[in-house]
């Protein structure tokens, strides 16, 4: 029905005079269905709604009726989505690594185009600081080139030139994929290897983006939030994930054990390269899997084995070093196998720390004074003034051990097993100073470290620890610790928590509040753990009187 200009004024003046009182002190069942419908916008997609939709709640013969089913288009909308995105961000929040190299596409070789005024404008050559390709063979009439598919536009064909235009995936002998585990600034000038084929190897390049400076210009990953930017792509990961589960209606611990992400071509291609330096192959078919994205924008849900061989979708997989010999690497677990987060907290007691905070909504604070503690000598979770936060640090901390190298390596595995680093690489200095025997992080004997300095890397819970409350069943790496953050209630409590803090109304007090919070969290994990229903449910509940 249209609605007549009087009846639209007046309808008008209403909105305006309750944006002007919306106080809190007024309960849900004194709303009025106008103000109602306006709490729901606000909480599922942050904006009011739209004129037309309060004429039709006018309109419709059951205002809480018409709400309900408007919750409903809500949380099917595009919009409840990119709210979703926003909340992961604050959820799990990781700072920006400033660095340009920790955003490199897993150690890819850098290239940049010919310029205009060259002999060879427009054709790919290899860049790598001090030994550039590309200044050399622009201009070079004798320079080698070829013509390929490239694996960030495989409808167009790129030629490259010089050392870039080699496309074999061994020259001399050499696994280019695999050359320097930590130096690849040399593999092209040393070992000869180019871009390889779909130009596999090789970075992007600008790809026309906007600079971040001079340093970044090779890469091509532009300003941090273009549509396009590999880097945008890493740090918006978990955020992505987050909104994937809930829209899907996928269990919301699938945040911590689950065996996938949602990647677009540029993310996909980070942790492929990172599986090829560590020495992961998946055979002939991995030169095409760019084929299965149909550009550089498109989202996939796509496991972390696939990506990288060694991030194991075996839920249970254990390893202990002191009887088993050859590790096959650490089982995916959501967001605590991301590069990005492992990038951002470069080691593992501040990964622990943080990931406690985000989805256990721990808080570390000083002990009450006076207090006693042992002297330090060698373990901060056993001795010191640090033990208070340390003990169930360093608890939590034995899971993120491994993962190293800026996010994307897992030490011990393949190629990355210590005695491959020379004695004065950083890496290896600090696994030999850091994990320390008899420790809780590092629960061995000096001789069991004599006998394999790999075994320094044990990364679970040893018997008789407990973290949470929960005892370790031996799964190894971050798999391991988010196994216990499930089991112990924590990772579904402070779901609960922070979800009525977002979309609820308000942050829940745990003392006058406990009774709610516990009901809450029991019917969330009875509903599979179902984060959209929960949702539903709180705002729902705000314009019913909850």
């Amino acid at each position: 029905m249209k609605m007549s200009g009087n009846r639209r004024i007046l309808l008008m003046l209403s909105i305006s005079l309750l944006m002007c009182f919306e106080a809190t002190s007024i309960s849900a069942q004194e709303l009025s269905p106008t103000r109602k419908l306006r709490r729901v916008y606000l909480a599922l997609v942050q904006h009011e709604p739209e004129f037309e939709r309060y004429e039709a709640l006018l309109d419709a013969d059951d205002a809480d009726a018409f709400i309900e089913q408007e919750v409903d288009r809500l949380l099917d909308s595009p919009e409840f989505h990119e709210h979703l995105v926003q909340w992961g961000r604050e959820y799990m929040p990781f700072p920006q690594v400033a660095t340009p190299r920790v955003w490199r596409a897993g150690n890819a070789i850098n290239s940049t185009y010919c310029a205009d005024d060259t002999l060879h404008a427009g054709a790919l050559a290899i860049t790598n600081g001090s030994n550039t390709d590309s200044g050399e063979v622009c201009d070079d009439p004798a320079a080698p080139t070829s013509v390929a598919s490239p694996w960030w536009d495989p409808s167009q064909s790129i030629t490259t030139v010089g050392i870039a235009a080699n496309q074999d995936t061994f020259f001399e002998g050499t696994d280019c994929g695999t050359v320097n585990l930590s130096n690849y600034w040399v593999a092209p000038k040393v070992y000869g290897c180019g871009c390889g084929p779909n130009l596999i190897f090789c970075h992007r390049g600008d790809l026309g983006l906007p600079y971040m400076g001079s340093y970044n210009k090779t890469f091509g990953d532009g300003e941090i939030y273009h549509p396009l930017a590999q880097r945008r792509a890493i740090i918006d990961e978990p955020a992505n994930l987050l909104a994937h589960i809930v829209v899907n209606d996928r269990p919301f611990s699938d945040l911590v054990l689950g065996n996938y992400t949602v990647a677009n071509q540029g993310l996909y291609y980070m942790y492929l390269r990172a599986g090829r330096q560590s020495g992961a192959h998946t055979g002939d078919d991995e030169n095409r899997w760019f084929e299965r994205f149909p550009d550089k924008s498109t989202k996939l849900e796509v496991t972390f084995e696939e990506m990288n061989p060694h991030l194991l979708n075996d839920p249970d997989y254990t390893f202990d070093p002191r009887v088993d010999t050859e590790i096959q690497g650490i089982p995916s677990a959501g967001v605590l196998t991301m590069i990005g987060p492992n990038a951002a907290w470069p080691r593992e007691r501040v990964r622990a720390a943080r990931w406690l905070e985000s989805l256990a909504c721990d808080e570390f604070s000083p002990p009450e004074v006076p207090i006693d503690f042992p002297i330090y000598q060698t373990d901060p979770a056993t001795e010191g003034v640090c033990l208070h936060c340390h003990t169930r640090l360093d608890a939590a901390a034995i899971s993120f051990k491994r993962i190293f190298q800026s996010g994307s390596a897992i030490a011990g595995v393949g190629r990355w097993r210590i005695e491959n680093f020379v004695s004065y690489d950083a890496n290896r200095q600090r696994f030999e100073s850091t994990y320390l025997p008899n420790t809780v992080l590092t629960p061995l004997s000096q001789e069991e470290l004599d006998a394999d300095s790999n075994s320094r890397l044990i990364d679970y819970m040893q018997p008789g620890q407990l973290l949470l409350g929960v005892a370790s069943d031996g799964t190894i790496g971050p798999r391991g610790f988010a196994k216990i953050l499930v089991e112990s209630g924590s990772f579904d409590q402070c779901a609960v928590r922070r979800a009525h803090e977002r979309f609820g109304g308000r942050a829940l007090d745990l003392g006058m509040d406990a009774a709610f919070l516990r009901e809450t969290t029991e019917r969330f994990v009875a509903s599979d753990r179902n984060m959209k229903a929960l949702i539903r449910d709180l705002v729902l509940g705000r314009t019913a009187g909850w």
